[in-house]
């Protein structure tokens, strides 16, 4: 099993195994403590004792804090449903911002129900008190209205929200449908993180004002772009765009070249790979970009971008996606501070953890080789055992170990009728 002390005393995401099945999946505060606490002596509970005797690996994926641990657990929880955790309830007991985008003048609000009306959602989010004040940020800055449909329906004269300039007023047609689509747009921008693309359309915005001498509105436009820098500069991975992205982080050694890929869909990480190559088998001035060709080319579903920590010949990996897959593949570089940053420095440390666990192994393959004294570090090991009923009906089974890593194809059941003495 797993040393439980290559665990790390971080925040994170652990995954208790059998025969490459996930059993239970937790989040800790703490790893390493957190999972050295089920293997006390004092443990009681008959469901804890049996999931122990069960557990052959543990693998484990580090986040930035506690808050990301809980959301990374609920995310992997509802895709494997392990049978040790406990079910969970529905997604509408966590918040989402809602826009019904095919309305004449949209709402943008909060709902705990997502449901398959074509509205546009953003979430689930885990605080409803950080998205009640991205909520009042949009209200205060975008120029959207609030009311229900309901009040929007049967109002006669604006309200208090249009006299104080936070809502155009479209119950009373002081905004045209497409002016007000235009605000919709800005919002839909910044929920999904698009701060490049919407600082760009505001700065435009601004000039056209200028040009137009109307300064008081380019002004207004001005400071709602430097609180949208501001905002940028210190969100959290929950509030990262909701395209489905792949972030890989690799590193090379003297010896080695190393790959960790984390899989995000709709803003919440859902899988990590590792991967590790020997550096005298390549061949590649450009290592990241043939690792990425390979890697794709067995995917049948591609992201929407994939963020990389090193640059690579973006054209050319482009052209390829759009030749092979007939898709548009957005590859980034974070070389702004806050861009990105979050999800590269979160699979850097995943690939730190998994090449602790890889030097580990290659550790105890090196103790076996001198105790054994053999000429070479065991590759593959092959284990048997057999089994009898009353000395009679044996059975053998063959198990296969390569690289420290089961190989269950190559597992064999052996139904043993003889036995050649003269052999033995």
């Amino acid at each position: 099993m797993t040393d439980i002390n290559l665990l790390p005393d971080k925040p994170g995401v652990y995954l208790f195994k059998r025969n490459n099945k996930i059993l239970y999946i937790g989040k800790a505060k703490n790893l390493k403590n957190r999972v050295k606490s089920y293997f006390q002596n004092n443990i009681k509970d008959l469901k804890t004792l049996f999931l122990v005797k069960k557990i052959e690996k543990i693998e484990w994926i580090v986040t930035n804090n506690e808050v990301e641990a809980l959301i990374l657990e609920n995310n992997l929880i509802k895709k494997h449903k392990p049978p040790y955790n406990i079910k969970l309830v529905d997604d509408k007991t966590y918040p989402y911002i809602k826009i019904d985008i095919f309305s004449d003048f949209p709402t943008v609000k909060l709902t705990r129900e997502k449901i398959n009306d074509k509205s546009l959602y953003f979430g689930p989010f885990t605080y409803a008190l950080k998205l009640k004040y991205v909520l009042d940020f949009i209200y205060k800055n975008f120029n959207i209205r609030k009311c229900s449909n309901k009040k929007f329906q049967n109002r006669i004269r604006p309200c208090l929200n249009y006299q104080i300039n936070i809502c155009p007023a479209p119950c009373c047609n002081k905004i045209s449908k497409e002016n007000y689509k235009k605000n919709i747009k800005k919002v839909i921008l910044f929920l999904k993180g698009k701060n490049k693309k919407l600082i760009d359309y505001l700065k435009k915005e601004m000039k056209e004002f200028s040009n137009n001498l109307e300064f008081e509105k380019a002004a207004k436009v001005r400071d709602l772009i430097n609180s949208i820098n501001t905002i940028f500069e210190t969100q959290l991975m929950e509030f990262n765009n909701f395209f489905d992205k792949d972030i890989i982080y690799s590193k090379i050694t003297d010896e080695k070249i190393f790959f960790q890929v984390l899989k995000s869909k709709n803003g919440k990480i859902l899988e990590t790979e590792f991967f590790k190559f020997n550096k005298r088998d390549t061949f590649y001035n450009n290592i990241l970009e043939e690792f990425i060709i390979q890697y794709y080319s067995f995917k049948s579903k591609i992201p929407e971008q994939i963020i990389i920590n090193k640059k690579v010949n973006n054209n050319l990996l482009k052209k390829y996606f759009l030749k092979k897959f007939n898709k548009r593949v957005n590859i980034y570089f974070p070389e702004k501070k806050f861009e990105n940053l979050e999800l590269i420095n979160l699979a850097k440390e995943n690939l730190s953890e998994n090449i602790k666990r890889e030097n580990n192994s290659e550790s105890i393959f090196l103790k076996m080789k001198l105790k054994l004294k053999l000429k070479n570090i065991p590759f593959r090991i092959d284990a048997f055992d057999i089994a009898t009923f009353h000395g009679k009906s044996s059975v053998g089974t063959r198990v296969v170990f390569v690289n420290g890593k089961p190989v269950k194809n190559l597992y064999r059941k052996y139904i043993i009728k003889t036995v050649n003495e003269n052999k033995l």
